[in-house]
């Protein structure tokens, strides 16, 4: 059987940064709501790149729900909003600062404990023998990871929430937990780089198998909520709080 074909890993393309400079200016204000863009040849001509480049890249930003192309009157900035995806989550995290980015940070941890306690409760409810061995493995794969390398440990940190999501045999969780994939990952490297951290995570790992093994939905739930404090209080871009609260004990 042919294998497939690879492409050579590229670093980022002319499109994408394109893409990336005109999202930035339109999340962070410079292009507000409403302001007609330049047109491609003119946005061409200033940014350096072919004509073709813009036009991906207007598609694009249509897709994000940031642009609206209009016939005969060109590209119109929108609302993001209103009109925004979750592919915005990641361009906004980075565009925003200060007490913007805090509050944006906020309200993305509302949202995921909205979610990620449901998860948690239908897991406990659906689990195989098959799904504990899996959570094991990803556990196992946690403990024995150097707490140095931050890729690895937020890679493993992700994998076991989208295998809790799989479980849970909703096939809408995935697709939420995995619009955030890259927002996790880049939040996860930060917050493994207090090596504190790491033994109070697997700990909360560690009992919400025994949680889901034992189809106990209610601890279950309670676990996901504490673990979602912890992560609140510890992440970096979070206001430094007087002391260290301790993890309730469950033993």
């Amino acid at each position: 059987m042919p294998q497939p074909l690879l492409e050579p890993v590229r670093k980022e393309s002319l499109k994408d940064s394109v893409v990336s400079q005109i999202e930035t200016r339109i999340l962070t204000g410079a292009f507000p709501p409403g302001k007609k863009l330049p047109t491609e040849r003119e946005l061409a001509l200033r940014l350096g790149v072919g004509r073709s480049v813009v036009h991906e890249a207007i598609i694009e930003l249509e897709f994000k729900g940031l642009v609206i192309q209009r016939p005969r009157h060109g590209v119109v900035v929108n609302d993001f909003r209103e009109n925004g995806t979750l592919a915005l989550l990641t361009p906004l995290f980075r565009s925003l600062e200060g007490p913007e980015g805090k509050r944006f940070l906020e309200n993305l941890l509302d949202v995921r404990r909205l979610f990620a306690v449901g998860i948690a409760k239908e897991a406990a409810w659906h689990r195989t023998a098959e799904d504990l061995q899996a959570l094991e493995e990803i556990l196992r794969l946690e403990i024995s990871t150097d707490p140095g390398n931050f890729h690895r440990l937020a890679k493993f940190d992700f994998d076991f929430h989208l295998r809790l999501a799989r479980i849970s045999k909703n096939i809408v969780y995935p697709l939420l937990l995995n619009s955030f994939r890259h927002l996790h990952l880049e939040l996860s490297e930060r917050f493994y780089r207090d090596e504190s951290v790491l033994d109070t995570v697997r700990g909360f790992h560690r009992d919400l198998i025994e949680a889901i093994a034992g189809q106990d939905e209610k601890s279950a739930a309670e676990i996901m909520e504490e673990l979602l404090e912890h992560g609140r209080i510890y992440l970096p871009l979070e206001e430094k709080k007087s002391g260290r609260p301790k993890r309730p004990g469950r033993r």
